[in-house]
């Protein structure tokens, strides 16, 4: 049951915020210039983090491989041996 996992402070805590969220909402609906702008502000956010969670769930969506079983992809640094030198590292002064 997931119903106990919540605080009772935690689920006052969203009724407040959303009591408030909601004032403005009214109040942006009587026509206060803040409150519009604080409804706008929170529309904008909402529907930024709609289209990122859409375009991250697309990305994810296409790295998948297209079989049923995942692509073996070896790292180099999950084995006992140093990844390959792209860069040679310049001579020692010392030598």
């Amino acid at each position: 049951m997931l119903f106990p996992r919540f605080s009772l402070r935690l689920i006052l805590g969203a009724v407040t915020a959303l009591c408030l969220f909601f004032v403005v909402l009214s109040m942006a609906a009587r026509g206060h210039d803040w409150a519009i702008a604080f409804a706008i502000a929170g529309a904008t956010v909402s529907i930024m983090a709609v289209v990122y969670f859409v375009l991250f769930a697309a990305a994810w969506v296409l790295s998948l491989p297209m079989s049923g079983r995942r692509a073996k992809v070896e790292s180099p640094f999950a084995a006992d041996r140093l990844p390959p030198v792209l860069v040679t590292p310049p001579p020692d002064p010392e030598n």
